[in-house]
């Protein structure tokens, strides 16, 4: 589940992970809609394979 190339400083990644990195400078906006749509896209990660009932 979890990539080994990741250094020991960084939150773990999924094998798999399509999520796009966030740009570390830019505007205000495009900041906050990147790290928005990190956000949903690890919610989906996060998520996936949990049964409805769940």
């Amino acid at each position: 589940m979890i990539n080994d190339s990741t250094p020991s400083s960084y939150s773990p990644t999924w094998n798999g992970d399509t999520r796009t990195t966030p740009p570390a400078v830019g505007d205000e906006r495009e900041i906050l809609t990147s790290f928005l749509d990190w956000h949903r896209a690890t919610f989906e990660l996060t998520c996936a394979g949990i049964s409805p009932e769940r």
